[in-house]
């Protein structure tokens, strides 16, 4: 079965691929979105199925949070700093649609350091290391078993 991550920040948006997942590996990661009610940094969670690909979509535009995840420090400062460069050439932009432009850039950022953090294995909140982590990038994330 084929596994896709979908990362959406509405304008820009990123997907991870992984291939060769087994039936019970897919069956964990839908059991977890599905019954799981504990915080998460990403929200609105849609896991879908059609044909043999297995489909999450972690939503960006709104309200995710991102105190769960650190890389060396706090990783806040790098989406921010991120998203500072982003929007240096905006200043000339009418005020409405600076603001618009800023918001869409900090989604993009944010959705930039959770991707690179998930696929280096620095993901440090529990559940998406538990459910997604463990299952799709075992040799980067190692349950309690492996250690």
């Amino acid at each position: 079965m084929l596994v896709r991550i979908y990362f959406d920040a509405g304008r820009s948006w990123t997907s991870l691929y992984f291939s060769d997942i087994s039936e019970e590996q897919a069956e964990k990661i839908k059991s977890a979105f599905r019954f799981n009610s504990a915080p998460q940094c990403w929200r609105n969670v849609i896991v879908s199925e059609k044909d043999n690909m297995l489909e999450v979509r972690a939503d960006f535009r709104y309200r995710v949070r991102f105190d769960c995840l650190k890389k060396t420090g706090d990783n806040r400062d790098a989406w921010r700093e991120k998203a500072l460069e982003m929007n240096k050439g905006i200043i000339a932009y009418p005020k409405e649609q600076m603001v618009n432009v800023m918001l869409q850039n900090e989604a993009r950022a944010k959705l930039e350091c959770c991707v690179q953090n998930f696929r280096d294995g620095k993901c440090k909140n529990p559940f998406v290391v538990q459910n997604l982590g463990c299952v799709l990038l075992p040799h980067l994330y190692k349950n309690k078993r492996q250690k």
